[in-house]
């Protein structure tokens, strides 16, 4: 209810935000609909503060009136004066819409702040700093000024989703900020002649939050790692409260099986942000500190002896571990998956006849595969729809996805992908390096119209000695394709699974190269 009556007051319908099951959602989840109901609150700010200049901006004046015009289900008392060009009473009229939704934004902001990081016996402000900047701040009142009951657990812990939320609500009050600090009615002054302004943060405190959660985080992962290759599990206490107190015992720990000889993690030093990319993938990498957890790690195993080795991470999510085969990361699919954003999407680009005209051939047949995965799904499922049971068992799915939980190998049985490829990674350190069905990758440069291994690092030169052997590719064509990269890579087909680009390596048959796999 406290959420519905948020989106109500943002000025947005409940049942697009939030939809119309009251028990769908969790409180955090709830939470995260808030913040995109915030942000679409905070776009309308920006597009009134854009348009409440149309008095005095002359250039932008047509193209303003054009959107006013275009605008469905609001201002509709405004748009009769754009055809008899009532720039000032227009003017007016937007900038007392402008003043009216940032005092609703400024407070449900607050709201959605105090459900989000809840404070015991305190609330949070937003007010004016006192450095005369014009800026607001974020901040936390007094202890004993707030007597209402908050909802402390169930907050997600040190998960990535809840570093992402309180990231999201610290954009929301930069954002907010910025929009504060122009003047509704006159052009912003915050373009790109003003580039490279810094604002102080409007949420230190909140930062400070985000830094403690990725500390702890990055402490609790190392720590929990180590105590696996110890053999060791936490067990119940066996001392009394007051012995814990006074010598400061925080856990007791039980053996339940013998120390490992050393550790394998991947080697993630070329994982790094990049512009190939999606932006998702780089923040997630930003947040996820791995360096700092090597680190630590190294850091807390040296007294115990132990080794940690690191192993290269390429292609480890492509193979099966226990066969060999190739395959592909996949996500499970239900009819519920459809309001997601990865998907919804696509599926809202087809349904819109005029954003559809303007998709290239690519986004095109991608979107419509989508709705083809959802359509199959449908008819899948049509008896559940029907009854719309509380819990329905669907019928799923799988759809390919970088980075998606589960593994899909070509032949065989579909595995968890992030503990397939954990094996995959073992497998590497310790197996010799002819061993073809676990080192998969054998790397390729050409010389002259032939292909041959290349062999740079240590494990390669033990495989292929001083002269690498040539790659021989009986078909033709695919000699010709592949002869016109400069170093594709080829693998060990276990499958078989390629249909062509099949190579022949020292005598040995039953290689391919990974377009002939994928």
């Amino acid at each position: 209810d406290d959420a519905r009556d948020i989106c109500i007051k943002l000025g947005l319908d409940p049942l697009q935000i939030l939809g119309d099951d009251p028990k769908r959602h969790s409180f955090p989840e709830l939470n995260d609909h808030l913040l995109y109901a915030l942000r679409r609150a905070q776009s309308r700010l920006a597009r009134l503060q854009s348009w409440s200049c149309i008095a005095v901006d002359e250039k932008r004046r047509n193209r303003i009136a054009e959107e006013i015009n275009e605008t469905e289900n609001d201002l509709l008392e405004i748009k009769p004066l754009v055809a008899k060009q009532a720039w000032n009473l227009i003017a007016t009229k937007l900038i007392t819409e402008v003043e009216k939704d940032r005092i609703t934004i400024q407070r449900e902001l607050l709201r959605v702040a105090d459900r989000i990081q809840p404070l015991r016996g305190r609330h949070w402000e937003w007010v004016k700093r006192d450095d005369n900047s014009g800026c607001y701040l974020l901040r936390q009142t007094n202890p004993g000024t707030d007597s209402r009951p908050k909802h402390l657990a169930g907050q997600r812990g040190l998960s990535m989703e809840r570093i992402e939320q309180l990231e999201s609500l610290r954009q929301r009050c930069q954002s907010l900020n910025r929009a504060l600090m122009q003047t509704p009615g006159q052009p912003a002054k915050l373009g790109r002649s003003k580039r490279g302004i810094e604002l102080p943060d409007p949420c230190p405190e909140l930062l400070d939050r985000l830094e403690n959660l990725k500390e702890q985080r990055i402490n609790q992962t190392a720590h929990l790692i180590l105590a696996q290759a110890l053999g060791v599990r936490l067990r119940l206490h066996t001392s009394d409260s007051s012995t814990r107190q006074r010598c400061a015992i925080h856990g007791e720990y039980e053996k339940f099986r013998d120390p490992v000889d050393f550790l394998v993690l991947e080697n993630l030093d070329r994982y790094l942000a990049s512009q190939g990319r999606s932006r998702t993938e780089n923040s997630r990498l930003m947040k996820w500190c791995h360096r700092q957890i090597l680190g630590k790690l190294k850091q807390l195993c040296e007294p115990y002896g132990l080794r940690v080795l690191e192993t290269p991470a390429a292609y480890s999510s492509r193979f099966c571990s226990l066969t060999g085969v190739a395959g592909f990361r996949a996500v499970e699919l239900t009819p519920d998956n459809r309001v997601d954003f990865r998907w919804r999407k696509h599926l809202e680009r087809l349904a819109d006849p005029v954003r559809a005209k303007k998709l290239n051939r690519e986004e095109r047949e991608e979107s419509q595969q989508v709705k083809t995965i959802f359509d199959a799904l449908d008819r899948l499922n049509a008896e559940l729809l029907s009854k719309r049971p509380a819990r329905p068992k669907w019928r799923t799915l799988l759809a390919p996805v970088a980075g998606g939980p589960l593994f899909v190998p070509m032949r065989g049985n579909v595995q968890q992908a992030d503990i397939n490829a954990a094996i995959n990674l073992g497998l590497r350190a310790v197996a010799a390096p002819e061993i073809n069905d676990i080192h998969i990758r054998i790397r390729s440069e050409r010389k002259g119209e032939k292909i041959f291994v290349r062999a740079n690092n240590i494990r390669e030169k033990a495989r292929w000695g001083a002269s690498p052997p040539e790659i021989l590719i009986a078909d033709s064509k695919s000699r010709t394709v592949l002869q016109a990269e400069a170093r594709p890579n080829f693998f060990a087909d276990i499958g078989p699974v390629a249909n062509f680009d099949r190579a022949e390596v020292s005598g040995q048959v039953g290689f391919a190269s990974g377009r002939g796999l994928w």
